[in-house]
């Protein structure tokens, strides 16, 4: 059965069990508990429960979406709790001390660090920048289906956003980024005067290359370990009024 259209047009119930078969993760999924337990001890049962199942609804979104619009590769679909969960919930561990009332996810994609860091960070505001028309659909769609609240999806370049939030945003993170030390010079002019850039640091170069090299932040659960790095935004830099 095909998927159903991203405005919703056929029944989201209907939608949901005919396609809850064929979503070959659950297993996968039943690691959510643990890992919210183990990575957020003080938050409180309800509200990790919540996570747990907003959670699972946005991999089952996730999983559907894929065969569709080549969200994540074809390997990832079935095991995207390590792949891509973990990596993203990882994130909020690596923020002590860093500023994050506002973050921007910066080519957002299929809403990977975006949409499970939002779910965890409830009361934070969040904007989703996606340039691709169908990944932005997607993400409109996971937003309105998982009734999350205080976060935006932009459909458009970072050159293009012409009102980003005033007085600068206090964190932008990023995934895909082949240089992410390049990126830094992009995302300057959205940066709050003590905001900073977080991005997954590539496997094949060394940070201490990079220039600016960042702040290393290596974080961990049980067999999955991320290396992020933080660039600080360097001061006499004005962000966009």
């Amino acid at each position: 059965m095909a998927p159903p259209p991203f405005q919703g047009s056929a029944p989201e119930e209907s939608a949901q069990a005919a396609h809850s078969a064929a979503f070959p993760a659950t297993a996968d999924l039943g690691r959510l508990p643990a890992l919210l337990g183990d990575l957020f001890p003080e938050a409180a049962s309800g509200e990790r429960a919540c996570w747990c199942r907003q959670l699972a609804e946005f991999s089952r979104h996730l999983y559907r979406w894929s065969g569709r619009i080549n969200l994540v590769a074809d390997g990832d679909r079935s095991a995207l709790v390590n792949k891509h969960l973990v990596p993203s919930l990882l994130i909020r561990s690596a923020l002590e001390g860093v500023p994050h009332r506002q973050i921007v996810d910066l080519g957002s994609g299929a809403g990977l660090p975006g949409i499970p860091l939002k779910i965890v960070l409830p009361n934070n505001d969040f904007v989703l920048v996606e340039s691709r028309r169908r990944r932005a659909s997607f993400l409109r769609e996971v937003v309105r289906r998982l009734a999350l609240q205080r976060i935006a999806v932009e459909n458009l370049r970072l050159e293009q956003w012409r009102d980003p939030p005033r007085g600068g945003v206090d964190l932008v993170t990023a995934r895909a980024v082949a240089d992410p030390a390049a990126l830094l010079e992009r995302v300057r002019p959205i940066l709050a005067p003590k905001g900073h850039l977080l991005a997954f640091l590539p496997t094949d170069r060394s940070p201490s290359d990079m220039d600016p090299p960042p702040e290393v932040r290596t974080v961990g659960w049980r067999d999955i370990e991320v290396r992020l790095g933080l660039w600080k935004q360097p001061s006499g830099i004005a962000h966009k009024k």
